[in-house]
């Protein structure tokens, strides 16, 4: 089920990310959205990791120490906090590396937008009749 849910959270950040860094739509604005999807994309993500691992980790904690005997139930209890505390890590990595991702991407393709404009305007100097 978990799975289902983060599949369209992943489309739409690879669909961002594509955008971004191929550059099929170069404008500003295309790319700011193209951001602004990444990080909608992130959010939801850590958000929905996030909160069904809280639920699921203090669901069955305290499942398992309704019919525990009471010398067991403090160790089940920790059980549960403590894959309740997994299910937030595992809520925050699936935010910040695509989030790292994206970051790291869009600044490669500033780079090659700069170096490719250079080699245009190097490229279209070299070819001007008037010079």
């Amino acid at each position: 089920m978990l799975v289902a849910l983060l599949i369209p959270l992943a489309i739409v950040d690879l669909a961002a990310i594509v955008l971004l860094v191929l550059g099929l739509r170069t404008s500003a604005a295309a790319r700011a959205r193209a951001l602004a999807l990444g990080g909608l994309g992130c959010l939801l993500t850590v958000a929905f990791v996030t909160v069904l691992g809280v639920l699921l980790g203090l669901a069955d904690a305290f499942d398992r120490t309704a019919t525990a005997d009471p010398s067991e139930k403090a160790t089940l209890l920790a059980r549960g906090i403590s894959e309740t505390m997994n299910g937030t890590v595992m809520g925050l990595l699936a935010m910040v590396l695509p989030a790292l991702t994206l970051v790291v991407l869009s600044i490669r393709a500033g780079r090659m937008r700069k170096s490719a404009g250079a080699a245009s305007r190097r490229l279209g100097g070299e070819l001007d009749p008037r010079a």
